[in-house]
């Protein structure tokens, strides 16, 4: 059993991690991308577990990122900018849905693969264009967890290393 990552690869691999999933999640969102590879209903592990994400929007459950999806073109694609962000290591032996064997299991990492995040972001979000759009503040929690399918020998490039099993937004 390999043991959890130290503190300092804590720190730089969540502040990485949230970093990168931050901007593409963000560009995907904006840019009316889909949004279906950061969820966990992107994954075979966590659909066999099942393992769906948690999504709620300013109090309203989505079943699933196509809702969430629906709900924003139903706002005219709405733009966020995020003015700031904050994340941190939850757990750094993550290991639900974790297959058997050297990626998944319940031993962690040294680097730090196996960690589920807890990212917070703030910003503001404009619905609308011209001078009709409305600006309001935005404060959003995601819980993100391992894509263990990204840890696979041989896996896609375009695989995300963390999905999302929670997120809550707040409009402002």
């Amino acid at each position: 059993m390999s043991s959890i990552p130290n503190e300092e690869t804590q720190v730089r691999v969540t502040s990485e991690g949230a970093q990168a999933f931050v901007e593409a999640f963000y560009h995907a969102l904006t840019n009316s991308f889909p949004l279906h590879p950061f969820y966990t209903t992107s994954s075979k592990a966590y659909n066999a577990a099942p393992l769906p994400p948690d999504i709620s929007i300013n109090g309203t459950p989505h079943p699933d990122p196509a809702s969430y999806a629906k709900l924003l073109s139903a706002h005219g694609s709405p733009r966020f900018e995020v003015e700031s962000f904050d994340a941190h290591s939850i757990n750094p032996a993550f290991n639900l849905a974790a297959p058997p064997g050297p990626t998944g299991g319940a031993s962690a990492d040294r680097n730090g693969s196996k960690m589920s995040l807890l990212v917070q972001v703030t910003g503001r979000v404009t619905f609308g264009k011209g001078r009709d759009a409305v600006k309001k503040g935005f404060s959003e929690v995601f819980v993100l967890v391992p894509n263990w399918e990204a840890m696979a020998r041989n896996a896609p490039r375009n695989l995300r290393r963390w999905v999302i099993l929670s997120q809550n937004l707040r409009t402002l």
